[in-house]
């Protein structure tokens, strides 16, 4: 029986030249509206990998991955996009914002997208006051009008953010959603992510190596070169987290008899 939004065996493979690079290497999750969840793990574990095939941004080698029970293979391009339009939304480390669009601009284009000519004329004035509330409720009611270059590097992605919530989407896929913000920041946003996935019913999976929206997600899961690796979630955020060892006295050049 599926659930959610569910991934089965899912395998990812690049061939380079003559080689193959296995990248996922079977991997199984199910998420449930509501859920935070939070992918932890080193560099190169393949993390990325697997929330772009969730998101339908790239396709698995083998496996499955169902959304309220219908497989993505089923899906054709159009309902791919569409999906990728209104029922999924996406934020990125790095903002992706338009740069000749100022901050209310770049939030409503998600809308844009999904209007027909005709019908945008009718739905703007709906969506500047939807993206004017969610810029405001991340502080950015004075920049509205101020256009990425003009930005901090926070504020950018606190734009980016609003505009991934404008169509609101059932999931929003989320890379290092606050690795780019200031501390005070980062508890604001986190605060505004977990009241969306409370009120809203709206849920968050993100790929992150920042400890403490970590310790808020609901679920933690480790990937270790394209696996998930069992184990309790304080454990996993420890590991993916921890400082690497200081050198004790038999490794340093002291410790050492001559």
């Amino acid at each position: 029986m599926s659930g959610f939004l569910d991934a089965r065996d899912i395998r990812r493979e690049f061939q380079i030249g003559d080689r193959t690079l296995p990248v996922l290497r079977g991997i199984d999750l199910s998420v449930e509206p509501g859920d935070v969840v939070a992918i932890v793990g080193p560099s190169g574990a393949g993390k990325s990998t697997f929330l772009h095939i969730l998101g339908l941004l790239d396709k698995p080698t083998s496996g499955s991955v169902l959304f309220k029970g219908t497989p993505y293979s089923d899906l054709s391009d159009g309902e791919r996009a569409r999906m990728r339009n209104s029922t999924f939304s996406f934020v990125f480390q790095f903002y992706h914002l338009l740069p000749e669009l100022s901050a209310l601009e770049n939030a409503i284009m998600p809308i844009m997208i999904q209007s027909s000519i005709l019908k945008w004329p009718m739905v703007r004035g709906d969506a500047r006051r939807r993206a004017k509330s969610l810029l405001d409720r991340m502080g950015m009611g004075s920049r509205l009008h101020h256009v990425p270059g003009a930005l901090s590097g926070g504020e950018r992605q606190r734009v980016a953010i609003a505009r991934a919530l404008m169509t609101n989407p059932e999931v929003v896929f989320c890379d290092e959603p606050t690795g780019n913000l200031d501390t005070v920041t980062s508890q604001e946003i986190q605060d505004l992510l977990w009241s969306l996935a409370e009120e809203r019913r709206t849920c968050f999976v993100m790929v992150t190596h920042e400890p403490s929206l970590a310790r808020r997600a609901h679920r933690v899961v480790r990937m270790v070169d394209g696996l998930i690796v069992d184990g309790e979630a304080q454990q996993a955020i420890a590991q993916a987290t921890a400082p690497p060892p200081a050198p004790g006295p038999a490794d340093s050049p002291a410790g050492n008899p001559v």
